[in-house]
């Protein structure tokens, strides 16, 4: 979590990683305050799930061919 103030009454308050980029309401004054946005490391689940899914992508093609190549030379089914 990162700490926040209120950039018009100067309350303090936790907000969570996940809002990096967005606005959260001030629960004191009801301003709306910008969040930071993150350092382009994985700030929340969904950003490190992004990640993952980034490397698969870029590996896909490999691992598609190799799966071809393994169905090539698998043994004919008996019917």
């Amino acid at each position: 979590m990162n700490k926040l103030e209120c950039y018009k009454c100067g309350n303090t308050f936790d907000v969570p990683y996940e809002y990096a980029g967005h606005n959260v309401v001030c629960r004191q004054c009801d301003t709306l305050n910008p969040v930071p946005a993150g350092d382009g490391k994985a700030d929340s689940w969904f950003d490190a799930l992004r990640q993952n899914a980034d490397a698969f992508e870029n590996n896909f093609d490999r691992l598609f061919q190799a799966l071809l190549e393994y169905e090539r030379k698998a043994p004919a089914m008996q019917t």
